[in-house]
């Protein structure tokens, strides 16, 4: 994960809460985008592909949407795509994923939540 990372993290009660809401968000739209209707879109545009490379397609655009993590973050959201894909597929409904999606965004962050600190900025030198 990218050293910077912890700088876009919430530290303080406040902007835990409006993280909450934001993975809330996130986990909704992220999964009714990619899974719903890109999924939808690929199959309707390019039925040759097939529900399995639909889905591989889906999950890689899915990972590069989060190329702000590095590259480890684009694979872990890459498989994390094509796992959520597979119970969609295997449930026909989107809730399970949606869920799942937002629980992941809040893990970590949430469980901690009574804490009240400020966020530490880190000094980079800069060589001469």
């Amino acid at each position: 994960m990218p050293e910077y990372m912890h700088l876009l993290m919430p530290s303080t009660r406040k902007e835990k809460v409006l993280y909450g809401l934001v993975a809330i968000s996130a986990g909704l739209t992220e999964e009714i985008l990619y899974r719903g209707f890109l999924t939808y879109v690929l199959l309707t545009l390019f039925p040759a592909l097939g529900i399995w490379l639909s889905i591989v397609v889906a999950a890689f655009l899915f990972g590069l949407g989060h190329l702000y993590q590095g590259v480890s973050g684009v694979l872990r959201t890459f498989i994390l795509g094509l796992i959520l894909s597979l119970i969609y597929v295997a449930t026909g409904t989107l809730l399970l994923c949606i869920i799942i999606h937002i629980l992941i965004d809040l893990a970590g962050t949430m469980l901690e939540i009574s804490e009240d600190t400020e966020p530490q900025l880190i000094k980079v030198s800069v060589p001469n």
